[in-house]
């Protein structure tokens, strides 16, 4: 099976967690990859305590502090290698649009996604192109399952293997011990 990523260029908006991250990072709303790529580098350059003391007024945001570094290595991977955007793409941060009619601001969630899968059901041209974002937002989705799945994978097998070492090594020590007072006891007896 082969999965084509299709080009994607234009106004592009990162909603949820890219906007979430942006925001602690200090990113402008608009603003380019690399300069989110940029102000990744920074913040997460920084020793944590330095990072909290730079939020104290931010009591709220500084349970959520740790998770920023991952978080940006996560969305600029999957902007950058999966999506194939460049640094020099634009992209607007946020959870809010401005209505073109009234002004007012909108907010973005994961039930835009529901308004998209309708709309892509549409035929014509409109329709094509929302289901070409449908794959690519499908395509994200399983990157982020396979990913997932090799970061568990992974850790559970180096836990399996400090376990089975430490317990070999408990094992060992009690059979010497017996082996050692054994002997004692042949020696005496």
């Amino acid at each position: 099976m082969v999965i084509t990523v299709c080009i994607l260029s234009g106004d592009l908006v990162a909603i949820e967690n890219f906007a979430y991250t942006a925001h602690a990072l200090n990113v402008p709303e608009h603003s380019s990859l690399g300069e989110f790529a940029a102000a990744a580098r920074a913040f997460c350059s920084r020793p944590f305590p330095q990072t909290l003391q730079q939020h104290s007024k931010q009591q709220h945001q500084q349970r959520f502090l740790w998770r920023y570094c991952f978080g940006s290595a996560f969305a600029w991977t999957l902007l950058h290698d999966v999506l194939q955007l460049g640094d020099g793409q634009q992209l607007q941060f946020s959870n809010t649009l401005k209505s073109s009619g009234s002004g007012q601001e909108v907010g973005l969630d994961w039930a835009l996604g529901a308004a998209v899968l309708l709309l892509s059901r549409r035929g014509g041209a409109e329709g094509q192109v929302l289901k070409q974002q449908r794959q690519i937002v499908l395509l994200v989705l399983l990157a982020a399952v396979v990913a997932t799945v090799t970061v568990v994978t992974v850790a559970g097998i180096d836990a399996v293997r400090w376990w089975s070492s430490r317990r070999g090594r408990k094992m060992l020590a009690s059979k010497r011990f017996s082996d050692d007072s054994t002997g004692l006891r042949t020696g005496v007896g």
